[in-house]
C-alpha cells in the first residue's frame, strides 16, 4: 500500500504549482506526502504529454524551491523497476536538463499573486546537496 491509497491523487493536484514550461498537469503517483506532495510524478497535458518527476529540494520561510526532471516511459519504468536510482536519473537527465522552479512565497502573501522563477539546468551541474541521495529508490 503506497502513501496515494489514502488520498484522493484529484485533490492533491490542485497543492502542486508547476513551472508554465510544463503547463497544465495530470498528477499520476505521490511517493512522498508531507502537509503536500513532496516526491511525485505528473504528465503535462501539453504536446506528447510529456511526464516529470517532481522533487522538493528546498524550503525556508520565503521560498519552495522544486527540480522537474522528465522522463520517458522507458526510463520511468528502469526507475520504479529500481534499475537505477532517483539521483541517477536526476544527475543523468535524458535530455540533459533539468527545470528548477522556486515560488516566492514571501512576495506572493504580500501581493496576493503568485510569484514564481523557472530555470533550466545543466543536470550534470547541478549540486550533489540538491539531488536525491544517492542509492534512494522510489517505493522503498
Amino acid at each position: 500500500m503506497t502513501d496515494t491509497d489514502f488520498f484522493n491523487l484529484s485533490s492533491m493536484e490542485s497543492m502542486i504549482t508547476t513551472p508554465l514550461s510544463i503547463g497544465q498537469i495530470d498528477l499520476h503517483e505521490v511517493y512522498v506526502f508531507y502537509d503536500q506532495p513532496l516526491l511525485f510524478l505528473v504528465q503535462s497535458q501539453s504536446k506528447g504529454n510529456p511526464m516529470y518527476i517532481g522533487n522538493a529540494i528546498d524550503e525556508t520561510d520565503d521560498d519552495e524551491t522544486w527540480m522537474y526532471l522528465e522522463v520517458s516511459q522507458q526510463r520511468l519504468n528502469q526507475i520504479n523497476n529500481k534499475e537505477i536510482d532517483l539521483y541517477t536519473a536526476y544527475k543523468q537527465s535524458e535530455n540533459d536538463l533539468l527545470i528548477k522552479f522556486t515560488i516566492h512565497n514571501k512576495l506572493s502573501r504580500e501581493t496576493g499573486t503568485l510569484h514564481a522563477t523557472e530555470e533550466l539546468v545543466e543536470a550534470d551541474s547541478m549540486p550533489d546537496e540538491l539531488l536525491p541521495v544517492p542509492g534512494y529508490y522510489l517505493n522503498e
